[in-house]
Protein backbone atom coordinates (compact mmCIF):
# COMPACT_ATOMS: atom_id res chain seq x y z
CA UNK A 1 0.00 0.00 0.00
CA UNK A 2 2.05 3.17 -1.30
CA UNK A 3 1.39 6.52 1.11
CA UNK A 4 3.34 10.31 0.22
CA UNK A 5 4.39 12.70 2.47
CA UNK A 6 4.61 15.95 0.83
CA UNK A 7 7.54 17.91 2.83
CA UNK A 8 10.87 17.07 4.33
CA UNK A 9 11.36 19.16 8.02
CA UNK A 10 10.69 17.80 11.28
CA UNK A 11 7.39 17.59 10.86
CA UNK A 12 7.06 15.54 7.95
CA UNK A 13 10.23 13.15 9.51
CA UNK A 14 7.70 12.67 12.84
CA UNK A 15 4.82 11.78 10.28
CA UNK A 16 6.89 9.30 7.99
CA UNK A 17 8.59 7.92 11.03
CA UNK A 18 5.01 7.25 12.69
CA UNK A 19 3.81 5.59 9.27
CA UNK A 20 6.43 3.35 9.14
CA UNK A 21 5.53 1.58 12.74
CA UNK A 22 2.26 0.93 11.30
CA UNK A 23 0.88 -2.88 10.73
CA UNK A 24 -0.06 -2.36 7.41
CA UNK A 25 2.20 -3.24 4.66
CA UNK A 26 3.01 0.61 3.91
CA UNK A 27 5.21 1.72 1.12
CA UNK A 28 6.28 5.35 1.51
CA UNK A 29 7.60 7.87 -0.32
CA UNK A 30 8.21 11.81 -0.31
CA UNK A 31 8.61 14.69 -2.28
CA UNK A 32 10.37 17.82 -1.34
CA UNK A 33 12.89 20.63 -1.57
CA UNK A 34 15.84 19.30 0.09
CA UNK A 35 17.01 16.05 1.16
CA UNK A 36 16.63 15.17 4.87
CA UNK A 37 18.92 12.48 5.57
CA UNK A 38 17.33 10.95 8.23
CA UNK A 39 13.68 10.37 6.25
CA UNK A 40 15.70 8.54 3.39
CA UNK A 41 16.63 5.55 4.57
CA UNK A 42 13.10 4.91 5.80
CA UNK A 43 11.09 5.86 2.46
CA UNK A 44 10.68 4.04 -0.30
CA UNK A 45 11.29 6.75 -3.05
CA UNK A 46 12.26 10.39 -2.96
CA UNK A 47 11.00 13.12 -5.72
CA UNK A 48 13.77 16.51 -4.92
CA UNK A 49 11.96 19.19 -6.44
CA UNK A 50 13.98 22.60 -5.79
CA UNK A 51 11.79 24.92 -7.69
CA UNK A 52 8.36 23.51 -6.80
CA UNK A 53 6.21 22.57 -10.19
CA UNK A 54 3.01 21.23 -9.59
CA UNK A 55 2.90 19.36 -12.72
CA UNK A 56 5.80 17.61 -12.24
CA UNK A 57 4.59 16.62 -8.42
CA UNK A 58 1.08 15.31 -9.74
CA UNK A 59 3.01 13.59 -12.22
CA UNK A 60 5.05 11.70 -9.50
CA UNK A 61 2.40 11.33 -7.05
CA UNK A 62 0.25 9.40 -9.96
CA UNK A 63 3.03 6.90 -10.74
CA UNK A 64 2.96 6.04 -7.21
CA UNK A 65 -0.79 5.61 -7.35
CA UNK A 66 -1.03 6.51 -3.60
CA UNK A 67 -4.35 4.95 -1.03
CA UNK A 68 -3.60 9.09 0.40
CA UNK A 69 -1.42 12.00 0.18
CA UNK A 70 -0.45 13.85 3.42
CA UNK A 71 0.74 17.05 3.18
CA UNK A 72 2.57 18.65 5.84
CA UNK A 73 3.70 22.31 5.40
CA UNK A 74 1.33 24.98 4.41
CA UNK A 75 3.21 26.27 1.23
CA UNK A 76 2.00 23.39 -0.72
CA UNK A 77 -1.71 24.27 0.45
CA UNK A 78 -1.63 27.89 -0.80
CA UNK A 79 -0.70 26.65 -4.08
CA UNK A 80 -3.94 24.65 -4.13
CA UNK A 81 -1.62 20.68 -4.29
CA UNK A 82 -5.05 19.33 -2.07
CA UNK A 83 -7.52 20.77 -5.32
CA UNK A 84 -5.27 18.93 -7.86
CA UNK A 85 -5.37 15.81 -5.82
CA UNK A 86 -8.48 15.63 -5.53
CA UNK A 87 -9.34 16.47 -9.38
CA UNK A 88 -7.33 13.49 -10.11
CA UNK A 89 -9.59 11.81 -7.28
CA UNK A 90 -6.33 10.92 -4.93
CA UNK A 91 -7.26 11.47 -1.30
CA UNK A 92 -5.23 14.10 0.87
CA UNK A 93 -4.92 14.99 4.01
CA UNK A 94 -5.18 18.78 3.91
CA UNK A 95 -7.93 21.18 3.34
CA UNK A 96 -8.35 22.63 -0.67
CA UNK A 97 -7.01 26.07 -0.88
CA UNK A 98 -10.22 28.38 0.22
CA UNK A 99 -10.40 26.27 3.17
CA UNK A 100 -6.60 26.84 3.88
CA UNK A 101 -7.16 30.26 3.88
CA UNK A 102 -7.93 29.88 7.89
CA UNK A 103 -4.14 29.63 8.01
CA UNK A 104 -2.99 31.85 5.26
CA UNK A 105 -5.26 34.79 5.56
CA UNK A 106 -5.06 36.25 8.95
CA UNK A 107 -7.86 38.69 7.84
CA UNK A 108 -10.18 35.88 6.45
CA UNK A 109 -9.92 33.67 9.85
CA UNK A 110 -10.99 37.06 11.72
CA UNK A 111 -14.15 37.14 9.57
CA UNK A 112 -15.04 34.39 9.60
CA UNK A 113 -14.98 33.90 13.25
CA UNK A 114 -17.09 37.47 13.10
CA UNK A 115 -19.54 36.68 10.70
CA UNK A 116 -20.16 32.69 12.60
CA UNK A 117 -20.94 34.20 16.07
CA UNK A 118 -17.56 33.33 16.97
CA UNK A 119 -15.98 36.70 17.33
CA UNK A 120 -15.85 36.52 21.47
CA UNK A 121 -12.56 34.58 20.83
CA UNK A 122 -10.82 36.93 18.18
CA UNK A 123 -8.69 39.72 20.00
CA UNK A 124 -9.62 43.10 18.11
CA UNK A 125 -8.40 43.66 15.29
CA UNK A 126 -7.72 45.98 12.42
CA UNK A 127 -7.26 46.34 8.68
CA UNK A 128 -4.24 48.09 7.16
CA UNK A 129 -3.58 48.55 3.65
CA UNK A 130 -1.38 50.69 1.92
CA UNK A 131 -4.06 53.86 1.90
CA UNK A 132 -4.05 53.67 6.00
CA UNK A 133 -2.66 57.07 6.57
CA UNK A 134 0.19 58.03 9.63
CA UNK A 135 -2.11 60.25 11.66
CA UNK A 136 -4.94 57.06 11.69
CA UNK A 137 -2.03 54.38 12.77
CA UNK A 138 -1.31 56.52 15.48
CA UNK A 139 -5.21 56.54 16.33
CA UNK A 140 -5.43 53.02 16.08
CA UNK A 141 -2.27 52.35 17.88
CA UNK A 142 -4.04 54.53 20.62
CA UNK A 143 -7.22 52.78 21.20
CA UNK A 144 -4.99 49.54 21.52
CA UNK A 145 -3.39 51.11 24.49
CA UNK A 146 0.35 51.32 22.49
CA UNK A 147 0.80 47.58 22.83
CA UNK A 148 -0.38 45.53 20.16
CA UNK A 149 0.91 43.32 17.17
CA UNK A 150 1.42 43.51 13.41
CA UNK A 151 0.98 40.78 11.17
CA UNK A 152 1.33 40.02 7.71
CA UNK A 153 -1.92 38.68 6.31
CA UNK A 154 -0.35 35.52 4.43
CA UNK A 155 2.24 32.79 5.52
CA UNK A 156 5.56 33.76 7.12
CA UNK A 157 6.96 30.41 8.69
CA UNK A 158 5.84 32.09 12.16
CA UNK A 159 8.45 34.69 11.55
CA UNK A 160 6.48 38.17 10.40
CA UNK A 161 4.53 38.58 13.23
CA UNK A 162 5.95 41.53 15.89
CA UNK A 163 5.33 42.79 19.08
CA UNK A 164 5.20 46.46 19.66
CA UNK A 165 5.03 48.82 23.25
CA UNK A 166 4.88 51.88 22.99
CA UNK A 167 7.45 51.76 20.31
CA UNK A 168 4.83 53.66 17.85
CA UNK A 169 7.74 55.14 15.51
CA UNK A 170 9.37 51.33 15.49
CA UNK A 171 5.72 49.84 14.62
CA UNK A 172 5.18 52.49 11.13
CA UNK A 173 9.08 51.92 10.22
CA UNK A 174 7.56 48.14 9.97
CA UNK A 175 4.19 48.75 9.07
CA UNK A 176 5.60 50.43 6.00
CA UNK A 177 8.33 47.99 5.06
CA UNK A 178 5.81 45.30 5.08
CA UNK A 179 3.70 46.65 3.05
CA UNK A 180 5.90 46.88 0.14
CA UNK A 181 5.35 42.92 -0.69
CA UNK A 182 1.85 42.90 1.15
CA UNK A 183 -1.32 44.53 -0.03
CA UNK A 184 -2.86 44.87 3.41
CA UNK A 185 -1.88 43.85 7.04
CA UNK A 186 -3.35 43.22 10.54
CA UNK A 187 -2.73 45.12 13.67
CA UNK A 188 -4.28 43.77 16.48
CA UNK A 189 -4.54 43.91 20.69
CA UNK A 190 -1.79 42.59 22.06
CA UNK A 191 -2.78 39.95 24.55
CA UNK A 192 -1.45 38.86 27.90
CA UNK A 193 -2.00 35.07 29.36
CA UNK A 194 -0.84 31.68 28.62
CA UNK A 195 -0.79 30.15 25.71
CA UNK A 196 -1.80 26.52 24.54
CA UNK A 197 -2.20 24.62 21.32
CA UNK A 198 -4.89 22.23 20.70
CA UNK A 199 -4.41 19.83 17.63
CA UNK A 200 -6.97 17.86 16.17
CA UNK A 201 -7.74 15.12 13.39
CA UNK A 202 -10.39 15.99 10.97
CA UNK A 203 -12.28 14.71 9.01
CA UNK A 204 -15.35 17.36 8.27
CA UNK A 205 -17.48 15.49 10.03
CA UNK A 206 -15.70 13.44 13.56
CA UNK A 207 -13.14 15.29 15.00
CA UNK A 208 -10.52 13.61 17.63
CA UNK A 209 -8.41 15.98 19.61
CA UNK A 210 -4.73 15.42 20.25
CA UNK A 211 -3.13 15.94 23.60
CA UNK A 212 -2.41 20.06 24.56
CA UNK A 213 0.64 20.99 23.49
CA UNK A 214 3.01 24.23 24.84
CA UNK A 215 4.69 25.85 22.47
CA UNK A 216 7.74 28.71 22.77
CA UNK A 217 8.30 30.95 19.76
CA UNK A 218 10.24 33.64 21.72
CA UNK A 219 14.23 33.33 20.45
CA UNK A 220 15.49 34.35 23.67
CA UNK A 221 13.68 34.73 26.81
CA UNK A 222 13.13 38.58 26.73
CA UNK A 223 13.13 38.99 23.42
CA UNK A 224 9.89 39.81 20.95
CA UNK A 225 11.24 37.95 18.03
CA UNK A 226 9.05 35.36 17.64
CA UNK A 227 10.39 32.03 15.32
CA UNK A 228 8.73 28.90 13.78
CA UNK A 229 9.27 27.49 17.48
CA UNK A 230 11.76 26.88 19.39
CA UNK A 231 10.82 24.02 21.25
CA UNK A 232 7.18 22.91 23.01
CA UNK A 233 6.34 20.49 26.13
CA UNK A 234 3.14 18.31 26.61
CA UNK A 235 2.70 17.91 30.43
CA UNK A 236 1.29 14.62 32.13
CA UNK A 237 -2.74 14.68 32.88
CA UNK A 238 -2.81 17.94 30.56
CA UNK A 239 -2.02 20.04 33.76
CA UNK A 240 -0.95 23.54 32.66
CA UNK A 241 0.06 26.21 34.86
CA UNK A 242 -2.29 28.88 34.22
CA UNK A 243 -4.17 26.83 31.36
CA UNK A 244 -7.61 25.60 33.70
CA UNK A 245 -9.11 22.03 32.20
CA UNK A 246 -12.12 24.68 31.25
CA UNK A 247 -10.04 26.68 29.14
CA UNK A 248 -8.58 23.56 27.12
CA UNK A 249 -12.41 22.41 27.10
CA UNK A 250 -13.41 25.58 25.49
CA UNK A 251 -10.41 25.18 22.58
CA UNK A 252 -11.17 21.79 21.73
CA UNK A 253 -14.98 23.00 21.30
CA UNK A 254 -13.90 26.09 19.23
CA UNK A 255 -11.77 23.54 16.82
CA UNK A 256 -14.99 21.63 16.51
CA UNK A 257 -17.24 24.56 15.84
CA UNK A 258 -14.85 25.57 13.26
CA UNK A 259 -14.05 22.42 11.16
CA UNK A 260 -18.11 22.50 11.17
CA UNK A 261 -17.80 25.68 9.67
CA UNK A 262 -15.45 25.41 7.43
CA UNK A 263 -17.12 22.06 6.17
CA UNK A 264 -20.20 23.51 5.79
CA UNK A 265 -18.20 26.14 2.74
CA UNK A 266 -17.22 23.24 0.72
CA UNK A 267 -19.08 19.87 -0.38
CA UNK A 268 -15.70 17.91 0.64
CA UNK A 269 -15.71 19.42 4.07
CA UNK A 270 -12.23 19.95 6.01
CA UNK A 271 -10.33 16.91 6.14
CA UNK A 272 -6.90 17.11 7.47
CA UNK A 273 -5.46 18.64 10.75
CA UNK A 274 -6.67 21.57 12.80
CA UNK A 275 -4.23 23.78 14.89
CA UNK A 276 -6.08 26.17 17.05
CA UNK A 277 -3.48 28.52 18.98
CA UNK A 278 -5.14 29.82 21.75
CA UNK A 279 -4.08 32.24 25.23
CA UNK A 280 -6.01 32.14 28.50
CA UNK A 281 -6.40 35.53 29.06
CA UNK A 282 -8.26 37.39 32.32
CA UNK A 283 -11.18 37.73 29.50
CA UNK A 284 -11.80 33.81 28.97
CA UNK A 285 -9.75 32.24 25.72
CA UNK A 286 -8.49 34.02 22.94
CA UNK A 287 -7.32 33.18 19.48
CA UNK A 288 -3.77 33.47 18.68
CA UNK A 289 -4.48 31.32 15.13
CA UNK A 290 -5.48 28.81 13.13
CA UNK A 291 -3.31 26.46 11.11
CA UNK A 292 -4.53 24.15 8.57
CA UNK A 293 -1.57 21.42 9.02
CA UNK A 294 0.22 19.77 11.84
CA UNK A 295 2.67 21.97 13.57
CA UNK A 296 6.79 21.62 13.68
CA UNK A 297 7.45 20.54 16.24
CA UNK A 298 4.09 19.92 17.51
CA UNK A 299 3.85 17.01 15.49
CA UNK A 300 6.66 15.60 16.83
CA UNK A 301 5.69 15.29 20.34
CA UNK A 302 1.93 14.44 19.45
CA UNK A 303 3.03 12.03 17.64
CA UNK A 304 5.84 10.30 19.78
CA UNK A 305 3.16 10.01 22.32
CA UNK A 306 0.54 8.61 19.65
CA UNK A 307 -0.17 4.50 20.39
CA UNK A 308 -2.66 4.34 17.79
CA UNK A 309 -1.92 2.81 14.46
CA UNK A 310 -1.54 6.61 12.20
CA UNK A 311 -2.20 5.07 9.10
CA UNK A 312 -5.57 3.91 10.34
CA UNK A 313 -6.58 7.54 11.61
CA UNK A 314 -5.61 9.11 8.03
CA UNK A 315 -7.79 6.42 6.62
CA UNK A 316 -10.49 7.19 8.40
CA UNK A 317 -10.31 10.87 7.66
CA UNK A 318 -10.02 10.74 4.04
CA UNK A 319 -13.19 7.90 4.85
CA UNK A 320 -14.97 10.26 7.13
CA UNK A 321 -14.71 7.35 9.59
CA UNK A 322 -12.74 8.99 12.39
CA UNK A 323 -15.72 8.41 14.72
CA UNK A 324 -15.63 4.61 14.34
CA UNK A 325 -11.61 4.01 15.02
CA UNK A 326 -9.79 4.20 18.57
CA UNK A 327 -7.11 7.70 18.63
CA UNK A 328 -5.39 6.47 22.08
CA UNK A 329 -2.02 8.54 23.58
CA UNK A 330 0.59 7.60 26.45
CA UNK A 331 -0.42 10.16 29.21
CA UNK A 332 3.27 11.29 30.37
CA UNK A 333 5.78 14.24 30.14
CA UNK A 334 7.13 15.18 26.50
CA UNK A 335 9.95 17.78 25.81
CA UNK A 336 10.89 18.82 22.01
CA UNK A 337 13.82 21.40 22.12
CA UNK A 338 15.05 23.01 18.78
CA UNK A 339 18.72 23.61 18.32
CA UNK A 340 18.82 26.31 15.66
CA UNK A 341 21.31 28.04 13.14
CA UNK A 342 23.21 31.39 13.84
CA UNK A 343 21.16 34.26 12.96
CA UNK A 344 17.91 32.39 12.76
CA UNK A 345 15.53 33.14 12.23
CA UNK A 346 16.15 36.71 10.07
CA UNK A 347 19.76 35.27 8.70
CA UNK A 348 19.81 32.11 9.76
CA UNK A 349 23.28 30.77 8.81
CA UNK A 350 23.08 28.24 5.66
CA UNK A 351 25.49 25.63 4.12
CA UNK A 352 27.61 25.45 7.23
CA UNK A 353 28.22 21.68 9.16
CA UNK A 354 27.95 22.64 12.83
CA UNK A 355 29.62 20.05 15.31
CA UNK A 356 26.95 19.34 18.05
CA UNK A 357 30.01 18.60 20.18
CA UNK A 358 31.48 22.27 19.84
CA UNK A 359 28.39 23.45 21.49
CA UNK A 360 28.47 24.53 25.26
CA UNK A 361 25.65 23.32 27.24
Amino acid sequence: MNIVVIGNGGRENAIIKSLSKSSKNLEIYGLGDYLNPDIIPILRGFRLLDNFNMEEAISFIKKINPRFVIVGPEKYLDLGIADRLRKERISCIGPSKFLAKIETSKLFCRNLLQENNLGDISPRFFHIDRETTISTLYQLFDSLNNNFVVKPDGLTGGKGVRIFHNQRKDAIDYIQELLKDNSFLVLEEYLEGEEFIQLSFCDGKNIVHCPVVKDFKKISKNSEVNTGSMGCIVQKNQNYKNVSQKDIKEGKDYNKRVMEILSKMESYGYRGILYGSYMSTPRGVKLIEFNARFGDPEAIMVLDLLQSDLFTIMDAITTQSLNLISVEFLNTYGLCKYLVPEGYPEKPMKNEIINLKNLSS
